[in-house]
């Protein structure tokens, strides 16, 4: 494909748009209802890249790609904030990013390595998985949430 920075250009604004609003969303309804949602967009556009033939299509694809990226990254960091002490938050924003910049550079890595073994489409379609076991996590994370809600309920009662 020519031109391939417009994906860059377009994923970019997108995430530059969808930040604000989904900080606004979270904030009313909830991380849940922000979460899902760009871990949807984020998986579609990885689909949709892995497809991708001429720029037209590219630049969907990023649209998708940032609009989750720009969707999740936010909640997740501020959600990481809101976990812990005021006195921690330097620590466990310097863990967020670290992880971060490791998942970034693991994944680039492992992204290469197949995109080489087979090809770059096969490797984006794998990709989505990571979308899938983010979705599979944060819901086991929110069943256990609950469960332990229900059990804090209790007891007050009692």
């Amino acid at each position: 494909i020519v031109n391939v920075g417009w994906f860059f250009l377009a994923s970019a604004l997108s995430m530059m748009f969808s930040r604000p609003t989904a900080g606004k969303i979270a904030d009313k309804f909830g991380q849940i209802y922000v979460l899902f949602p760009g871990a949807l967009a984020l998986g579609l556009g990885l689909l949709i890249l892995s497809y991708s033939t001429d720029v037209i299509v590219l630049v969907i694809a990023a649209i998708f790609y940032g609009t989750g990226y720009g969707t999740i990254q936010p909640i997740l960091q501020a959600w990481t904030i809101t976990r812990v002490p005021t006195s921690r938050r330097g620590a466990a924003m310097a863990t967020y990013f670290s992880a971060f910049d490791l998942g970034i550079g693991a994944g680039a890595l492992w992204v290469g390595f197949i995109a080489q073994w087979l090809n770059y489409a096969i490797a984006f379609k794998i990709s989505i998985l990571f979308m899938v076991l983010f979705c599979v996590t944060y819901s086991i994370y929110l069943l256990n949430s609950r469960n332990v809600d229900r059990q804090i309920t209790k007891q007050i009662r009692i």
